[in-house]
C-alpha cells in the first residue's frame, strides 16, 4: 500500500474512533440524564406522595408512620424511626414517638428498646445533632461514631450507615425522623436535600395536625382540671356499652362522685378557692388511674384503660373498662377516699374533704349511656344521704324509690296548681285552765278521692324542689283568711291566734317581710293575732340579715315563736336580744319526760324561757302525767292528743262555738304585752 493511501486510511481510522467516542459519550450522557430524570421524578413523586397524604391522614401518628415507610421503601433502607419534640418544661429534648418501619425479628429488639427509653437533647446523639443544628446528618459507619450512644446495640443488630432529617415547622425542630441500613454508604447529598423538603412539608402537617389535636383536646377536656369532659366521658361509655352488647362478658362501671365539703369552702373563701381545691382533687384522683386519664379520645376499638372524668363544679366521673368482679368498683371508691384523706392546703388553710361516691356496673341489665348515669347518680344520693366518705353500689330499689320521688314532685306540683291542699288546726291549750288559746294551722294534702296525704310524706320533698315557698304562702294566707272568719262569725268567743310554720327557705326569700305584710292586708287579719313559727338554727344565727326580717316583722304587729326549741344549739345573748316571745318544747323532750334526765331538760328551757320573760308551748302533750308535770314547773301552754288532735277547718270552728264567753285570758300570742 502507498504511503499517501496508508497516511488516509489511518485518517479515517482515527476520525472513526472520535465519531464511535463521540457517540457512546452522548449515549452515557443521555444515559445518565435519563437516570437523573428517572431519579428525580421519584423524588417528586415521594415528594409529593408525602406531602399529598400526610395532609388527608387523621393524626401525627399516622403521618409519621406513612412518611417512615415511604422513605424506606424509597431508599431501601431497612430500619426507621420517629422523635419528637417534649412538650415537658425544662430543656428541649427528643423523646420517641414508639412508631417504627422495622423488620419482623429479635436482631433488632434491644436497638429499638434502648432508643424509646432514651430522650435525646441538643448535640447529643444522631437525633440531638439534627435537633441542635436544624439540618440533615448522614454517619457513614456508627460503630465507628463515638458520639452514636447506641453503637453496642446497633452492631448487634447489624446497623452500618444511618442519617437523619428534621421535622421542620419554619424554623424549629419539632421532630426527627433517623433510617439505618445493614451496608456502610457515603454521603448522598442529592438524597438529604430531599429529606429536607420532605421534612419541611411533614413540618407542616405536624403542625397542622397537633394545632387540630388542639382543638380537639380542648372540645373534650376541662379547662380548670384538664382531665377528660362531659362530651370526652360519654364518647367512651357509649363505645363500652357496644363493646358489651357484643361480648357479655366484657363488663365495665361507672362510679359518680361529688366532694364533701366543697360547698362550705366555695361559699365561705369564694370561687378561686374552690376552683384550688377542685384542681387539687384532681391532682389526687389522677394518682388512682395514671396518666390514662388525661388521653385523647381513641380511634378505632376502645381502649382497656381507666378514665376519670370531670363534669364541672364538684363532680367527678370514673369509668373502669374492665371489672374482673363486683369488688373492683368498691375497692376504686375506697381508693379514692384513701387518696383524699390528708388535708389540702387552700388559701393558707387545710381543708379536709371526702367523697360520696354512687357505683353501677354494667352487669346488672342492658343499660343505655342515660341509664348509666342516672343509675350512678341515685347511689351517689344514697351516700350523700347516709353521710360523708362513703360509696353505694345500685340496685334497683333506688330506681323504684326514684321514680316514686319524681311522681310524688309532679303530683305536689299539680296539687298546688289545683289547690288540692286543706289546712287542719290544732288547739294550743292554757295548762291551767284547758281553754284555747289559738290554733297551729297545719297543711294537709287532700288527694283525688279524699285520701289525706299528711306533711312528713311530702313537706321533706317540698323543702328539696322549693316547692315550700309558694306552698308555705298558700298556707299563711289561708290560715290568715280562716282565722279573720272566725273572730267575723262568733266576736264574743274572744281572740284566738293562729301559729304557722315557716320554712327556712320562705323565711330566706329577699321580700319574705313584703309577702306578710301583702297577706295580712288582703286577708284583713289582725297581724297581733300571727304568730309564726322559726327554727331555732334560723331565729338565732349570727347573721345582721336574719336579725333585720326578725325585727321587721315584729314591726309588721306579728308575734314570733323558736319551733322544736332545744334540738339547735342557740346563743343565749341573741335569744336574748332578739324579738322572740315564745318558745316550744320539741315533742322529743316531752316524750321522755317520764325519765329523769327528761324531767330536767324540759325545766331546764322552762326555767330559761322564765328568765327571758318569753312564754313555753309544750308540743306532743299525750297523757294526763306528763301534763301534771308541765303544769307543776309552770310551763303554762301545751298542745298535743292528750287535748285535741288536729282537725278540719269545720271541727275547730265547732270548738269555738262551744267555747266560754270572752274574758281576760293569758295568752301565748300576746307574751310580750303580760
Amino acid at each position: 500500500m502507498s504511503k499517501p493511501l496508508a497516511n488516509e486510511v489511518e485518517r479515517l481510522t482515527r476520525r472513526l474512533a472520535r465519531e464511535r467516542k463521540s457517540r457512546l459519550n452522548a449515549q452515557a450522557a443521555a444515559k445518565k440524564g435519563l437516570q437523573e430524570l428517572h431519579r428525580r421524578r421519584c423524588e417528586l413523586q415521594l415528594l409529593e406522595q408525602i406531602a399529598t397524604t400526610a395532609n388527608s391522614l387523621p393524626s401525627v401518628q399516622a403521618t409519621l408512620e406513612f412518611a417512615i415507610e415511604a422513605v424506606c421503601q424509597f431508599t431501601g433502607w431497612f430500619l426507621g424511626h420517629a422523635y419528637l419534640r417534649s412538650d415537658e418544661p425544662g430543656p428541649v429534648k427528643l423523646v420517641s414517638t414508639c412508631i417504627w418501619n422495622a423488620p419482623e425479628n429479635k436482631r433488632t429488639a434491644q436497638f429499638r428498646s434502648l432508643t424509646e427509653k432514651i430522650a435525646f437533647r441538643r448535640g447529643k446523639g444522631l437525633p440531638g445533632r439534627v435537633l441542635k443544628t436544624g439540618s440533615p446528618v448522614w454517619i457513614v459507619n456508627v460503630r465507628n461514631d463515638s458520639d452514636f450512644a447506641r453503637a453496642p446495640e446497633a452492631a448487634a443488630a447489624g446497623i452500618r450507615s444511618a442519617f437523619a432529617f428534621p421535622i421542620l415547622a419554619g424554623s424549629v425542630v419539632v421532630g426527627v425522623l433517623e433510617f439505618f441500613s445493614t451496608r456502610s454508604f457515603e454521603p448522598d447529598d442529592a438524597l438529604l436535600h430531599l429529606m429536607g423538603q420532605i421534612g419541611t412539608q411533614l413540618g407542616r402537617a405536624v403542625e397542622r395536625k397537633r394545632a387540630e389535636d388542639l382543638l380537639v383536646y380542648e372540645a373534650t377536656h376541662d379547662a380548670l382540671t384538664n382531665l377528660p369532659n362531659r362530651k370526652f366521658f360519654l364518647d367512651r361509655l357509649r363505645r363500652l356499652i357496644d363493646r358489651k352488647r357484643r361480648s357479655s362478658e366484657c363488663d365495665f362501671a361507672v362510679l359518680s362522685i361529688d366532694i364533701d365539703g366543697f360547698k362550705v369552702v366555695n361559699d365561705s373563701l369564694g370561687h378561686l378557692a374552690g376552683d384550688s381545691l377542685i384542681k387539687q382533687v384532681a391532682e389526687r384522683l389522677v394518682t388512682v388511674f395514671g396518666t390514662s386519664a388525661a388521653s385523647l379520645p381513641e380511634r378505632g376499638p376502645v381502649a382497656d384503660r381507666d378514665l376519670l372524668a370531670h363534669f364541672g363544679s364538684d363532680e367527678f366521673y370514673i369509668l373502669l373498662s374492665r371489672i374482673g368482679d363486683g369488688n373492683d368498683p368498691v375497692r376504686t371508691a375506697e381508693r379514692v377516699n384513701g387518696v383524699l384523706k390528708l388535708p389540702f392546703s387552700v388559701e393558707g388553710q387545710d381543708i379536709h374533704v371526702s367523697a360520696s361516691i354512687g357505683i353501677v356496673s354494667s352487669s346488672e341489665n342492658d343499660l343505655t349511656v342515660s341509664e348509666c348515669l342516672r343509675n350512678a347518680d341515685l347511689a351517689l344520693h344514697r351516700a350523700r344521704a347516709a353521710g360523708k366518705a362513703r360509696h353505694e353500689v345500685y340496685d334497683t330499689a333506688m330506681h323504684t324509690k326514684a321514680l316514686k320521688h319524681f311522681t310524688l314532685t309532679s303530683d305536689l306540683r299539680r296539687a298546688l296548681e289545683r289547690e288540692e291542699f286543706v289546712l287542719h288546726f290544732q288547739p294550743i291549750v292554757s295548762i291551767d285552765s284547758s281553754e284555747i288559746n289559738g290554733f297551729e294551722a297545719l297543711v294537709r294534702w287532700q288527694q283525688p278521692g279524699g285520701k289525706l296525704v299528711y306533711p312528713g310524706e311530702f313537706i321533706g320533698l317540698a323543702e328539696e324542689t322549693g316547692l315550700v315557698v309558694p306552698l308555705g304562702q298558700w298556707v299563711l294566707q289561708e290560715a290568715c283568711k280562716i282565722t279573720r272568719n272566725w273572730h267575723e262569725t262568733f266576736p264574743g268567743a274572744g281572740l284566738p291566734f293562729v301559729s304557722v310554720n315557716i320554712s327556712l327557705r320562705q323565711f330566706m326569700q329577699a321580700d319574705f317581710v313584703d309577702q306578710i305584710g301583702a297577706i295580712i292586708r288582703s286577708s284583713g287579719i289582725d297581724p297581733d293575732l300571727l304568730l309564726l313559727e322559726v327554727t331555732e338554727s334560723v331565729a338565732t344565727a349570727d347573721d345582721d340579715r336574719i336579725a333585720g326580717i326578725l325585727y321587721r316583722l315584729r314591726e309588721l304587729g306579728v308575734h314570733l315563736c323558736i319551733d322544736d326549741f332545744g334540738t339547735g344549739y342557740s346563743s343565749l345573748s341573741r335569744l336574748h336580744s332578739y324579738p322572740v316571745e315564745v318558745l316550744k318544747i320539741d315533742r322529743s323532750f316531752i316524750s321522755q319526760s317520764g325519765t329523769p334526765s327528761g324531767k330536767q331538760m324540759i325545766e331546764t328551757i322552762v326555767g330559761l324561757a322564765r328568765n327571758l320573760r318569753m312564754k313555753v308551748v309544750a308540743e306532743g302533750v299525750e297523757s294526763k302525767e306528763q301534763a301534771a308535770h308541765l303544769r307543776s314547773i309552770g310551763c303554762g301552754f301545751c298542745q298535743g292528743y292528750y287535748y285535741s288532735k288536729p282537725v278540719s277547718e269545720a271541727e275547730a270552728r265547732g270548738l269555738l262555738a262551744t267555747r266560754p264567753p270572752a274574758r281576760a285570758r293569758h295568752s301565748v300570742h300576746a307574751a310580750a304585752s303580760n
